[in-house]
């Protein structure tokens, strides 16, 4: 991007924000916008409107395919702008085609995997982790009960219980889906962040020994070591 493009598109956006902060300047904005746009189109007909869509079609996926690389590194901010505006406009495509269009765009995405499984996986991947840790942030990025901040030792825990029953009746599983749901309903309250050694003391005891250390006495004692004496040697060994 050169500078005389990356000023005109700052000072487009600048107008823009200055356009929407007016309502009825950006209610007649959109007026006049939307009647330029049916003279253009009644002017070349349907013909001339289907070439100009798939032009930009195919100006876009070229684009794309130079360039959001570049911006991703050079400029983040701007590239979480653009992938933010690609998704609303798909989405408001999807919604006011219906659910038919949701089963072809779905049937296409299987189709893809399957051409393109290893990318298919990456992909995957990359958007489980990108969740995982926006939910780790939104509840803290740290156990709640030791303060253990390494991810590869934490988990999702609900505070008052009924984990297993609230997984099966929204059709859920641990894990990525678990954490696609609470990302979707906005991080709700009632969950925490525990380390896998706190949740499952809390879950064999109901307590966790970092809270009260005196209640230690509560604990079954550890298993004795049971030892052997090996036929073939005098020494000992454990089994």
């Amino acid at each position: 991007m050169t500078d005389q493009t990356a000023y005109k598109a700052e000072w487009h956006r600048r107008k823009m924000d200055q356009i929407k902060s007016d309502p009825e300047a950006y209610e007649a904005y959109l007026a006049k916008s939307r009647e330029s746009t049916n003279k253009h189109r009644a002017k070349i007909g349907k013909d001339g409107v289907k070439k100009e869509n798939d032009a930009r079609r195919e100006y876009k996926i070229a684009w794309a395919k130079n360039n959001r690389a570049k911006l991703k590194a050079t400029d983040p901010e701007g590239y979480q702008r653009l992938l933010d505006k690609d998704n609303a406009v798909a989405k408001k495509c999807r919604d006011r085609r219906g659910p038919e269009a949701k089963l072809k765009a779905k049937e296409a995405t299987q189709k893809w995997a399957a051409e393109n499984p290893d990318r298919y996986k990456e992909t995957k991947k990359l958007e489980s982790q990108r969740v995982r840790a926006a939910v780790f942030i939104a509840y803290g990025n740290k156990c709640a009960c030791c303060g253990e901040s390494r991810w590869q030792f934490l988990a999702v825990d609900h505070i008052n219980g009924g984990g297993r029953k609230h997984i099966q009746e929204n059709g859920l599983s641990y894990g990525s889906k678990f954490y696609r749901w609470l990302s979707r309903n906005n991080f709700p309250e009632g969950y925490r962040l525990l380390c896998h050694n706190c949740n499952t003391a809390r879950g064999h005891w109901g307590f966790c020994p970092h809270e009260d250390p005196s209640r230690d006495k509560e604990l079954p004692n550890p298993p004795r070591v049971r030892r052997k004496r090996n036929v073939n040697s005098s020494k000992e060994y454990t089994s």
